[in-house]
């Protein structure tokens, strides 16, 4: 208790010595900072010091004043409120002590007592007791006296003094402006000078990386004459213009500048460039797509001007600085880029039109335009070029030919020919482009137009070309109109026989020429012969005969052009028999003849030899000349005679055709029961076009005499009336509708019809056959007249080489050579007249000819010389070319008698069912008789009848027959077994052994060595032949399960087959088939036993 009143009495002073401090400590913080902060207001007053030097000011204000408040005023408070470190109670207790002497340090004695007092005893707090009763009288707190702070007056009141004379001395912004420079550190405070700094740029703002020019004005009386700009990085003098304008420069600025200007000594206030960032395009990227019909590759461009195809699909990429947007801007639209991030923008546009545009960039400062000349040119798909020529084929009527030349800048769709006749449309051909892809290309084709062939009929054709065009559509290209003419089939047969005619027409006058030309040609030789010296006329009479040779060679090689373009123009036959097909191959052999090149090569030959004009070789090649000119002209002669036999035989064959083309349709309208109108309509034209084939038939029998006798042979005019009557009858009963009675009527047409083409087919084959006959009769005769002439040839020669030089002989021999000669000239005229109408005669046998003449012409110059040796040699010449041409003529008629045995089998074929094939009972039978002659011959011989002389000619005439039976047979047996094999029935071996024993009896006649050996082959041969057949018979048997039908028409044929086949055998009996190898006396005999037929 007692130590506590203590320290309640210690308490009140510690707080009123606080409390004194405070007091003091105030007056010291107002007086001394008042004082402070004058003087740092009068230093920057009269210093006008920049930011960095008035911010250091402020901070030492603030630190200055800081301190001050913090020792005189915190503190004190802090001991009031006992805060931190404070006066302790031992503390207090000296100061007091202090104060009252009379106490000294008892107050710490008894604040030491009280701190052993807790834990003693009584007295010790009975010593603290009285001790505090000395101290209860004293008041501690008077020990500070209040009043004595009070004697620190000036200290505040000098300062109020100052601030207040300052103040009312009107000078306080000395202090105001000063001490609002130092708060506001960071703002310019211009020190006022004569004139005024005036910036002349409108806005002090700079584009990032541009160049900014500052222009300074002053305003006032005394305008300085330089200026200067400072900031932190640069320093720098102004240029002054004539107008008092200064200005400076600032190239690349990146950054904001703060800056002031300098100018006699005084400083502009602060300025400040701030720096916009520009948005800029660092780089950007277009991708083109192309559409995907033009095949082009995607592909990027960065230029500014590019040229795409319409409807490419292009894609921007753009990478900026700055910049938060981006447009695309053309003259009325703008476009905006998608914005993708990073500075990254996008986009995507189909173009249809060319665009000129420029990319606008921009952020919240600045928009700047960039490449304003951008432009993208649309490159336009353009129309397809079309160029079409047209040709009409000069062979094939109603063919046309088109060439074409497309183009186009990426592709095609379609092409075809629009096809119209008097503006209405008939139809639509497509043409196939091969490689659609191809931008230029040619096209070639033909167009047949044979089924729109009409009465005169006229057609334009337009050929239209598409594009491959996906954007707008395929576009279409269209020829010119080409108008053309069809023919139809009376005009094409009209137009094809007048060029046939001209053809002929101009063929005769080249013969004509050529012969007249042969003459002179002889003419100048002979006269160059007999003459010793050749003139200058003579060689320029040669130079003009060659010149017309070659001119005539040109001439034929212009026929023989127009010749092969006539028979590939005159229409085939649809069923060519081999008749035809045979004298076909046999003009293109005719045709393989080199003679032509011959005689060109000759005709070079001689143009060489007339600059060195030597006549011995001229005349020589003179004479070549005429000799391959004579074979030219014989070879084309040959060639116009074999091809009008053939035109009159494929005419003949078009109208069979056509007739049965006829029959066929009006079968067709028989079974029909239509009764609209429509079946009288077409029986209507099937009766026009028989008109058209009669009257073609009476041109054939017109041009041909001999066709029309076997017409009538055959009553094909009646025929034609029962074919005009039925089908009269047909359409009556129609009108009177009676269908069924019509569509009999029309049957009965039909088969009259198919019976009228048979009846011309057989007009035909009747006339060539006779024809044949009265060719081979011919060649039999010649061959005849060739046999004469040998064996006078051959006597005179004997005479020759006996006949003195004297001896009145020569002039018997000079006329019998003459003689010889024009007979000799007699077989040449039957022989070349004969090999226009028989191909089988070969050229080989005009240099035979050729051989003859020659021989015997130099034969009769010896003879008239007297020099019957030589005369007998050239004679020995003839004869040898003599018997050589009768071996080939000889060659040439058993060619003809084999050609026509396999015509009379073709014929067969024809003209009865199934009786091309040889049967095997028909073989058995021919081979039966066979062995009855061998046999009765060799029963001849064994008696030894009749003389013998005779006896050996009829037995070799005998051979002769046998032998070509037995070959016949032999080949039939063989053709037989061909067709086996090539229906899948071969295998029979028996008929191979067959075969090879009939060679061996060929052999043994041959040789005349017939022997009972040889009748054993025969039996052997008869007796496999009738295995044969029985094996046959049970095949057909088979057969007839399988298709009775087929077997049922073969029996009831079967009689009347091997019948006719018979009488065919025994016509062509006499006729032998095959060349023969026989030896010199059979040869003797064949020959004489085919001159007595």
């Amino acid at each position: 208790m007692i130590q506590g009143e203590l320290k309640h009495k210690l308490d009140r002073f510690i707080r009123k010595y606080y409390l004194n401090k405070l007091l003091r400590g105030s007056i010291y913080f107002i007086g001394f900072g008042l004082v402070y902060f004058l003087i740092i207001s009068l230093f920057e007053h009269f210093g006008h010091f920049n930011q960095q030097i008035r911010l250091a000011l402020l901070l030492a204000l603030i630190v200055g004043l800081g301190i001050n408040l913090v020792f005189n005023v915190f503190i004190p408070l802090a001991g009031i409120f006992r805060i931190g470190r404070h006066l302790s109670y031992e503390e207090a207790g000296k100061l007091i002590g202090r104060f009252f002497p009379e106490i000294d340090d008892k107050i710490i004695n008894t604040l030491d007592l009280g701190k052993l007092s807790e834990g003693e005893s009584s007295l010790v707090k009975a010593s603290i007791e009285q001790k505090i009763q000395a101290f209860r009288p004293l008041v501690f707190s008077n020990a500070v006296n209040l009043r004595e702070s009070l004697k620190y007056w000036p200290v505040l009141v000098v300062p109020i003094l100052i601030f207040a004379f300052v103040a009312l001395s009107g000078n306080w912004n000395l202090i105001s402006e000063s001490s609002t420079r130092i708060v506001s550190f960071n703002k310019d405070f211009i020190r006022e000078a004569p004139f005024k700094f005036r910036v002349l740029n409108k806005e002090l703002l700079a584009e990032e990386g541009e160049n900014f020019t500052l222009e300074l004005g002053f305003e006032g009386d005394l305008i300085p004459e330089s200026a200067e700009i400072l900031a932190e990085a640069f320093k720098g003098r102004m240029t002054r213009n004539e107008k008092d304008i200064f200005s400076y420069s600032i190239e690349g600025i990146r950054e904001n500048i703060k800056f002031r200007f300098l100018a006699n000594g005084f400083s502009s206030k602060e300025y400040e460039i701030e720096v916009l960032p520009v948005p800029r395009i660092k780089s950007y990227l277009i991708e083109v797509i192309p559409p995907k019909y033009t095949r082009n590759p995607p592909f990027f461009e960065s230029k500014s001007i590019l040229d795409i195809p319409e409807g490419s699909k292009l894609r921007w990429d753009l990478k900026t600085l700055s910049a938060n947007k981006a447009q695309i801007l053309t003259k009325d639209t703008a476009y905006n880029f998608q914005d993708v991030g990073d500075g990254l923008f996008s986009f995507e546009k189909v173009l249809l039109e060319s665009l000129e545009y420029s990319i606008v960039s921009e952020n919240e400062f600045l928009k700047k335009e960039s490449g304003s000349n951008n432009r993208i040119n649309i490159i336009k798909d353009k129309f397809p070029e079309l160029a079409v020529k047209v040709d009409i084929d000069s062979l094939i009527d109603n063919l046309v030919y088109y060439s074409a030349f497309i183009g186009d800048d990426y592709g095609f769709s379609k092409m075809d020919v629009l096809l119209k006749s008097g503006g209405k449309e008939l139809m639509r051909i497509n043409i196939p482009i091969s490689s659609p892809e191809n931008t230029a290309q040619e096209i070639s084709g033909f167009l047949d137009l044979n089924e729109l062939a009409t009465d005169q009929s006229k057609l334009s054709l337009n050929f239209r070309l598409w594009d491959n065009d996906e954007v707008n559509g395929a576009k279409l290209t269209t020829s010119k109109s080409f108008d053309i003419r069809l023919l139809n089939e009376a005009e094409r047969k009209q137009e094809v026989e007048e060029q046939y005619e001209s053809y002929f027409s101009k063929k005769e006058e080249l013969n004509m020429a050529n012969q007249e030309l042969l003459k002179e040609l002889e003419r100048l030789r002979q006269k160059l012969l007999n003459q010793k010296k050749s003139s200058w006329k003579d060689k320029e009479r040669i130079e003009q005969l060659l010149d017309k040779q070659k001119e005539i060679e040109q001439k034929r090689k212009e026929l023989n052009k127009q010749r092969e373009e006539l028979e590939k123009k005159d229409k085939e036959p649809k069923n060519k028999n081999d008749q035809l097909k045979k004298k076909e191959e046999q003009i293109d052999k005719l045709k393989e003849d080199p003679k032509q090149k011959e005689l060109e090569k000759l005709l070079e030959e001689v143009s060489q030899l007339m600059d060195k004009f030597d006549m011995e070789k001229l005349t020589e090649k003179m004479k070549e000349i005429e000799q391959k000119s004579k074979e030219n002209q014989r070879k084309e002669d040959r060639l116009d005679e074999l091809l009008k036999n053939l035109k009159f035989q494929k005419d003949v064959l078009k109208e069979v055709e056509k007739l049965e083309e006829l029959a066929q349709k009006l079968d067709e309208l028989s079974k029909e029961n239509n009764e609209d109108g429509k079946e009288k309509e077409e029986q209507e034209k099937v009766e026009e076009k028989f008109e058209e084939v009669k009257k073609e038939i009476d041109k054939l029998e017109e041009e041909n005499p001999e066709f029309k006798k076997e017409n009538e042979e055959q009553n094909l005019e009646k025929t034609e009336d029962e074919v005009e009557e039925e089908m009269k009858k047909s359409e009556e009963q129609m009108e009177n509708s009676k269908q069924k009675k019509a569509n009999e009527s029309q049957k009965k047409s039909s088969e009259k019809m198919q019976e009228m083409s048979q009846q011309m087919m057989q007009s035909m084959m009747q006339m060539q056959g006779e024809k044949r006959e009265e060719d081979m009769k011919t060649l039999r005769q010649i061959l005849e007249n060739l046999e004469i002439l040998s064996f006078d040839v051959e006597y005179l020669s004997e005479l020759s080489k006996i006949s003195q030089k004297s001896d009145p002989l020569y002039r018997k021999l000079l006329k019998d050579q003459k003689r010889l000669i024009d007979g000799a000239k007699i077989i040449e005229d039957s022989l070349v007249a004969l090999g226009e109408r028989v191909p089988e005669i070969q050229e080989v046998v005009y240099k035979e000819l050729e051989a003859i003449n020659e021989n015997l012409e130099s034969s009769i110059g010896h003879l008239q010389e007297q020099q019957g040796g030589q005369s007998a040699a050239k004679q020995q010449f003839a004869m040898t070319a003599a018997n050589n041409l009768a071996v080939l003529l000889d060659k040439a008629l058993r060619n003809m008698q084999q050609a026509a045995a396999s015509e009379s089998q073709g014929n067969q074929t024809c003209q009865k069912p199934g009786s091309g094939k040889p049967s095997p009972s028909n073989m058995k039978k021919l081979q039966g008789e066979l062995g009855e002659k061998m046999s009765k011959m060799m029963k001849g011989k064994q008696k030894g009848e009749g003389d013998p002389g005779k006896s050996e000619g009829r037995n070799g005439k005998e051979i002769v027959e046998m032998l070509s039976r037995q070959e016949q047979i032999r080949g039939q047996l063989e053709e037989y077994l061909k067709n086996q094999e090539e229906a899948g029935e071969g295998g029979n071996g028996d008929m191979a052994k067959a075969i090879e024993e009939m060679k061996k009896i060929e052999e043994d006649l041959l040789n005349n060595k017939l022997t009972l050996e040889s009748l054993e082959r025969v039996k052997e041969i008869e007796s496999k032949l009738l295995e044969f057949e029985k094996s046959e018979l049970e095949r057909e048997q088979d057969e007839k399960r399988e298709s009775k039908s087929s077997d049922d028409l073969d029996q009831l044929y079967q009689k009347e087959r091997e019948e006719y086949l018979k009488e065919k055998l025994k016509e062509y009996e006499n006729i032998i088939y095959a060349p023969l190898n026989l030896n010199q006396y059979y040869k003797q005999q064949s020959n004489q036993y085919l001159k007595r037929l």
